[in-house]
C-alpha cells in the first residue's frame, strides 16, 4: 500500500508539473514591423496608391472649362455635278458642351469624398489584416507556452524516473513500478510532441502572413484611449461612404438635363465663278427647353444606395459598440483573474518553501511535499497562462478600438 500511494503521488507531479515561461529576445517594434510587413506582401497598399491616382486623374480632368470634350464638325457643297457654275460653301464648326449650374462644383465635392474614402477604406482594411495577425501571433504565444509546460513534464517525469530506479535499486519499490514510470515518461514524451507539432502549425502560419523569419517577442500592448464610435477608421470609412452616396445622388440629379452647347464656326463661300469668295465668322449655342426627367431610373437607384448605407452606418455603430463593451468586460475579469493567479502563486511559493523544509527536517512526509510542489507548480502554470490572456485581452481591446500596434507602445513581459 505505501509503495502505491508513493507512486500515485509521483504520478501526480509528472502529470501536473509545470514551469514558467520565459520572455522572448526581440526589439519591441518587432510587433509593429510584422504587421507593417504582413501588409506589403498584401500588395493591398500600390492598388490603393493606383486608386487614388485615378481620383487625383478625374479630379484633374474637371478643372477644365467645358463639361466634356469640344466636337469639331465640317462641310462641304458645291454645284459641280450639277449646274457647275463654280458655287460653292466650306463650313467648319466646333461645338463646346458648357457646366451645367451646379454640376462642376458637386463633380469636385464628389471626387474629394472619394478621395477621403479611398484613404479609410485603406485603414479598414490595414485594421482588418492586422486583427488576423494579432490573433495568429497570440495563438503562437499559447502555443509556444503549452510547448514549454509539456518539455518541463517531460523533465519532471525524467527525474522521477531516475529517483524511482535509485528506490528500486534500494528495495524501497518494487520492479514492477520501473515499468509504470516509463509509462509516464512515454506520456509526457507523446505530450511534448503534439505540443511541438501544434507550435510549428501556429508559428508557420503566424510566419507565412507577416513574411518574417521569427515570430519574436511578446508585444505586450497598452491599452488605447477609450474615443468616440465615429472616430473608429470602420466608422469613418462608413461616414464617408455615406457622404458620397449624398454627393452622387446631388450630381445626378444636377445632371437630369442636357447640357447647353456653345459653337463657333468659320463659313468659306462663293456664288459664281466670277465671284470672289467670303469668310464669315458664327457663333452661335444651343439650349435645352425642356425639363424631362431623363435619370428617374438613376436617381431611384442613387437614393437606394444612400439609404443602404445609412442601414450600414447605424447597424456598423451599434455593432462596433457592443464589441467594445465586450472587449472591456473581457479584460477587466482577465485583470482580476491575473491578480488572483499573482496572490495564489506568491502564496504557494512560500508554502512550497516552508513545506521543503519541514520535510528535511522530517516533520513532513514525502507524499504532503509532493503535493506542496504540485501546487505550486500549478500556480505558476495558471499565473503565466493569466498573464499571456490578460495582454492578449488588451491587444483585442485594441483592435476593437480600432488601433493598430503602432499606435500604443509595446513593451516585452516582465518576469
Amino acid at each position: 500500500m505505501q509503495k502505491t500511494s508513493l507512486f500515485l503521488a509521483i504520478t501526480l507531479v509528472i502529470t501536473l508539473k509545470t514551469s514558467t515561461t520565459s520572455a522572448h529576445d526581440g526589439a519591441p517594434s518587432s510587433f509593429s514591423a510584422a504587421i507593417d510587413q504582413a501588409w506589403s506582401i498584401s500588395r493591398k497598399q500600390p492598388l490603393a496608391d493606383q486608386r487614388l491616382a485615378a481620383i487625383k486623374a478625374y479630379q484633374r480632368s474637371n478643372q477644365g472649362w467645358f463639361a466634356g470634350s469640344p466636337e469639331l464638325s465640317g462641310n462641304y457643297s458645291s454645284d459641280r455635278l450639277n449646274q457647275d457654275h463654280g458655287q460653292s460653301e466650306a463650313e467648319v464648326e466646333v461645338e463646346f458642351p458648357l457646366w451645367l449650374s451646379g454640376q462642376q462644383a458637386i463633380i469636385t465635392a464628389t471626387l474629394d469624398s472619394r478621395y477621403s474614402r479611398q484613404k479609410t477604406s485603406t485603414q479598414v482594411e490595414k485594421l482588418a489584416l492586422a486583427g488576423t495577425v494579432r490573433e495568429l501571433y497570440w495563438d503562437a504565444v499559447l502555443k509556444r507556452n503549452s510547448l514549454q509546460s509539456a518539455q518541463s513534464r517531460l523533465a519532471a517525469a525524467e527525474n522521477i524516473a531516475k529517483d524511482v530506479q535509485r528506490h528500486i535499486d534500494s528495495g524501497i519499490l518494487a520492479d514492477a513500478d520501473r515499468l509504470l514510470v516509463r509509462v509516464a515518461v512515454l506520456s509526457a514524451q507523446a505530450e511534448q510532441l503534439s505540443a511541438q507539432q501544434e507550435l510549428t502549425v501556429a508559428e508557420q502560419s503566424y510566419l507565412a502572413r507577416t513574411g518574417q523569419q521569427q515570430t519574436g517577442h511578446w508585444a505586450v500592448e497598452t491599452q488605447g484611449r477609450s474615443r468616440a464610435v465615429d472616430a473608429h477608421p470602420l466608422i469613418k470609412n462608413s461616414i464617408a461612404e455615406l457622404e458620397t452616396t449624398r454627393l452622387e445622388f446631388q450630381r445626378i440629379q444636377i445632371e437630369d438635363r442636357e447640357h447647353t452647347r456653345l459653337s463657333v464656326g468659320w463659313i468659306n463661300e462663293r456664288e459664281s465663278r466670277d465671284d470672289r469668295s467670303t469668310n464669315r465668322i458664327q457663333i452661335g449655342f444651343s439650349l435645352p427647353l425642356g425639363k424631362e426627367r431623363r435619370n428617374r431610373s438613376a436617381l431611384a437607384e442613387a437614393l437606394a444606395v444612400q439609404l443602404e448605407a445609412e442601414v450600414r452606418l447605424a447597424e456598423q455603430k451599434r455593432e462596433l459598440e457592443a464589441k467594445i463593451s465586450i472587449a472591456l468586460s473581457v479584460l477587466d475579469s482577465a485583470r482580476l483573474h491575473q491578480q488572483s493567479a499573482d496572490l495564489s502563486q506568491q502564496i504557494s511559493s512560500r508554502r512550497t518553501a516552508m513545506d521543503t523544509a519541514a520535510f528535511e527536517a522530517g516533520e513532513l512526509g514525502l507524499q504532503a511535499m509532493l503535493a506542496s510542489r504540485n501546487h505550486a507548480d500549478e500556480a505558476r502554470q495558471n499565473w503565466q497562462q493569466r498573464q499571456i490572456e490578460a495582454a492578449r485581452s488588451v491587444s483585442n481591446l485594441n483592435q476593437a478600438l480600432g488601433y493598430l500596434p503602432s499606435e500604443v507602445v509595446a513593451e516585452g513581459i516582465k518576469q
